[in-house]
């Protein structure tokens, strides 16, 4: 175990208020208030928590695209029709889809553009319109190496992102994969 002494300095690596580790832990923020400003040595129980908190937050801050993505990419093609996206975001309970193209994203299909499209055209023309017609922007790419802290950044601006590897997709990542990870769950 490290020495007692480091608790504040780890803390504070870690980027965790005193509250937000005692929630962690179960050890109270008084306690470890008084444990950091060295007024008080906590048991070995206690000081097992923190460290044990400590370190489980470390691995979070840690975790790479890898360990979170899904792996399992819906996504649809430029010449694809509208109807088609609609039901497949439908079937999978999606609200935006990655258009590919020879395994590269050049493009997305969201419940938003859809729905201006909808409105602009009406039904029977939106059916058979491709998608390369009314598609976004593609979602952000980044490497299977991309670190926890970046994706959590990069999905505070996105809905989702995709996860590359040698230039092609393999695997995305919304913001429920990040939640997730956050509480242990794959």
């Amino acid at each position: 175990m490290p020495e007692i002494g480091e608790i504040r300095a780890c803390r504070k690596r870690l980027g965790l208020t005193q509250a937000e580790l005692s929630r962690a832990s179960s050890v109270s923020q008084s306690l470890i208030a008084k444990i950091e400003s060295g007024r008080i040595i906590p048991s070995y129980e206690k000081a097992r928590k923190i460290f044990e908190a400590l370190q489980k937050v470390k691995d979070k801050k840690s975790a790479m695209a890898r360990d979170i993505m899904s792996t399992s990419v819906r996504h649809v093609k430029e010449n694809d029709t509208a109807r088609k996206a609609i039901a497949t975001m439908e079937k999978y309970g999606f609200s935006q889809l990655p258009v590919l193209s020879e395994g590269k994203c050049v493009g997305a299909i969201t419940e938003r553009c859809a729905l201006s499209a909808l409105r602009k055209l009406g039904t029977e023309k939106f059916n058979s319109l491709k998608i390369s017609e009314i598609m976004e922007e593609p979602p952000p790419v980044v490497s299977e190496q991309a670190t926890f802290p970046m994706l959590a950044g990069i999905l505070n601006h996105t809905q989702a992102l995709l996860v590359s590897r040698r230039g092609k997709i393999v695997g995305i990542i919304t913001k429920t994969n990040i939640l997730k990870s956050a509480l242990g769950k794959k």
